[in-house]
């Protein structure tokens, strides 16, 4: 383990303690693509079991109002006898194991969640110290999320057992993607350090 590695998480718990010892509202947890469509489509129910209950595990450490809900709203482009039309894809609820702690559920429709309105002024308004992302697609839409943020200005990062992709040999390499970009990973059970 290169001295990198073990530094980026540290740097990463520094800065969110030192935002929450300053009065600095905490970090903010954003549960992303965790729906149906994602989950039938990336594990096995057994799979899904076991990770949606890390999910929940890590949903459970932090203060409901400090929790964002994204959704993916997939479409696609229908030719039919009419013309064009855009459908909406089914299966985009959340998974049913998902324990949903508010309504703070915000659509987006690309791959950045800080492309989007709804979600950007929900994090201006919060004003973090710090923003972590769990849930699905990791490599697409929580890589460009987390990216979106520190070209932001806000520290980001991801829980290194609560992000997965559609396939295991995928998701080793984002992780050293991730690395790579300097994006800090943290073992769940180092949750309720930043908490």
């Amino acid at each position: 383990m290169s001295l990198k590695n073990i530094l980026l998480p540290l740097l990463f718990f520094s800065i969110c303690y030192h935002g929450r010892s300053a009065g600095i509202n905490d970090t903010v947890l954003v549960v992303m693509n965790v729906q149906d469509y994602f989950v039938e489509g990336c594990l096995r129910p057994e799979e899904a079991h076991d990770f949606i209950a890390v999910l929940n595990k890590v949903v459970s450490c932090f203060d409901s109002d400090d929790i964002i809900y994204v959704k993916s709203v997939l479409t696609r482009l229908a030719v039919s006898l009419r013309g064009l039309e855009v459908d909406t894809l089914p299966g985009l609820d959340f998974a049913e194991e998902l324990d949903v702690v508010n309504q703070c559920i915000i659509d987006k429709n690309r791959a950045n969640a800080f492309r989007n309105k709804q979600f950007a002024d929900r994090i201006n308004e919060i004003d973090p110290a710090c923003i972590i992302i769990i849930g699905f697609r990791s490599g697409h839409s929580i890589y460009k999320t987390i990216m979106g943020g520190k070209n932001a200005g806000y520290n980001t990062g991801y829980i290194d057992e609560a992000v997965r992709d559609f396939r295991e040999k995928d998701q080793q390499g984002l992780i050293l993607k991730y690395k790579r970009k300097g994006i800090p990973g943290i073992p769940v059970e180092d949750i309720d350090f930043i908490k």
